[in-house]
């Protein structure tokens, strides 16, 4: 899998789904050129896993990193309010020092907008920027069942049927970064005794459950810039274990892999490892290069839902069951 289910033991961090991230995406707009999209997909199988909402004491962060030291140059803090049976979302954006920080500052981009539930996708847009925030069909896909039993391939996509809840952002260029390349990640925070704790966090995919499965609540915890110190020795260890790779080739192989960010070069054509689009084959790619060709291909297709208009990710699914609190 992606991200999904990131807390110890294929659990959500924190033991709550609405702190999950399950996958982060950025790319360049197919509809508008000179645009960035950044995408963070949160609650795995809701509403079956999690009451279908945003958790209303949570920041939901994406961080730009725009001279590709590592650290934030730019922060998106989004956060949730409850408005009736529904929520409204604001989006703030922090810049400099402020944008380094784990807490809800920055100027509001996006106020009080509305959170869709339906299938009807309420879009903000004011000054460059497109919003969505809301339920929609989750667009990763994975053979979850083969992945957990050693690569015995069944050739069933787990994620056909699920939904998630997505913040999608859209804007020029130049708001995200006056440079074509940009590093992105993501993490969520839940209040605790008045400031926010990290639960979760996000950049290339499926990196926590197959390269630090024993260590996720501190692997959650860490930020890109301390990735290189932190865990540079782990991962070498599980490439030489999985791939068969010498230590120089291992050494190699994480250097393109840490810091944990997504890095998209907006002037080149945006196909993944260039960011990561919506219909890219993420768990193939990295089983490919993980375990070097000693495990074959998963062979699921990317979902045929998607669309090509904004927010690009389709229609929810009906739901199985009642939402339930977590």
């Amino acid at each position: 899998m992606s991200n999904h289910l990131s807390g110890p033991d294929f659990s959500p961090p924190a033991g709550d789904a609405r702190l999950d991230i399950t996958d982060l995406y950025a790319f360049t707009s197919p509809e508008r050129e000179g645009h960035t999209v950044l995408a963070v997909n949160v609650n795995p199988m809701v509403p079956e896993m999690a009451a279908m909402e945003f958790h209303p004491d949570a920041l939901y962060q994406i961080n730009v990193d725009s001279d590709g030291d590592a650290a934030t140059d730019v922060a998106f803090n989004v956060t949730f309010v409850q408005d009736g049976g529904g929520q409204r979302a604001t989006v703030r954006r922090a810049e400099g020092s402020a944008a380094t920080a784990l807490d809800n500052v920055g100027d509001v981009i996006i106020d009080n907008a509305t959170v869709s539930f339906g299938d009807d996708a309420r879009v903000i847009e004011q000054d460059g920027y497109r919003f969505f925030a809301g339920l929609r069909s989750d667009p990763f896909f994975a053979d979850i069942d083969g992945l957990l039993n050693n690569f015995a391939w069944t050739g069933n996509d787990a994620l056909a049927d699920k939904n998630v809840l997505a913040i999608i952002l859209e804007a020029p260029d130049d708001l995200f970064s006056a440079t074509p390349q940009i590093g992105v990640w993501s993490r969520v925070a839940v209040r605790r005794d008045g400031v926010f704790v990290t639960g979760d966090r996000a950049g290339k995919p499926a990196m926590v459950n197959f390269f630090a499965a024993d260590i996720k609540t501190t692997y959650n915890a860490c930020e890109p810039s301390a990735d290189v110190g932190q865990h540079a020795d782990l991962f070498i260890h599980v490439l030489q274990e999985a791939g068969g790779y010498s230590h120089e080739d291992a050494t190699r192989l994480t250097a393109g892999l840490l810091p944990d960010q997504l890095v998209l070069d907006r002037s080149a054509t945006c196909r993944e490892p260039n960011g990561r689009r919506l219909e890219d084959d993420s768990v193939g790619n990295r089983i490919a290069s993980m375990f070097n060709g000693r495990v074959p291909a998963p062979g699921i297709a990317a979902h045929s839902d998607l669309t090509a208009k904004f927010p690009y990710m389709g229609t929810p699914h009906p739901a199985p069951v009642a939402a339930t609190a977590p």
